[in-house]
């Protein structure tokens, strides 16, 4: 059985995979074969919200105690995701995902590698691929909102990264229309 610790860590990857299904292909997650991510304000708020929920219910468990010790699995576990969820709470109150712009390996490369990384052994599948593939003008369309909405409160990306961003959506365009 599992301690309290490790089952929140559990809630949390499996809540965040639901939440940001591109997050959990990229992962490993098993089952993470989910459409599509919303990029755009309410999902961003959405993973916020469930960062602060897990905090709480960190908060709310001890870790297990062996003889009395607390058990440093917990005390380790406990502290790398409470770290990690400060440290992406800190980056949304500072509004960092409204211009959450990079190349190579920002969103552009995240989302077509998810793609190459789903399951692809079956019929149910492929049928993934194909929804994860027409759901992207989607997922790009959130996150023009979540970069509009950055625009409008004064937290533009880095010209030099939003150009190289542009030069590979293009380079991965012209890929696609080729094949």
């Amino acid at each position: 059985m599992a301690s309290a610790v490790f089952e929140v860590c559990e809630r949390y990857v499996t809540g965040q995979a639901a939440l940001d299904p591109v997050w959990g292909t990229m992962r490993g997650v098993a089952g993470a074969a989910g459409v599509s991510t919303d990029y755009g304000p309410e999902g961003i708020s959405a993973r916020a919200d469930l960062a602060r929920a897990t905090l709480a219910e960190l908060d709310a468990v001890s870790p297990d105690r062996a003889g009395g010790a607390r058990s440093g699995r917990d005390e380790a576990a406990a502290r790398f995701l409470r770290g990690r969820l400060l440290a992406e709470l800190a980056a949304v109150e500072i509004g960092e995902p409204l211009r959450a712009v990079r190349a190579p390996f920002g969103l552009l490369a995240t989302v077509r590698d998810s793609i190459d990384l789903m399951p692809k052994d079956g019929a149910d599948d492929w049928a993934a691929v194909a929804a994860r593939m027409a759901a992207i003008p989607w997922m790009l369309a959130s996150w023009r909102d979540a970069l509009a909405l950055g625009l409008d409160r004064g937290l533009p990306a880095a010209r030099q990264q939003a150009v190289e961003a542009a030069l590979q959506a293009d380079r991965y365009a012209d890929c696609h229309t080729h094949t």
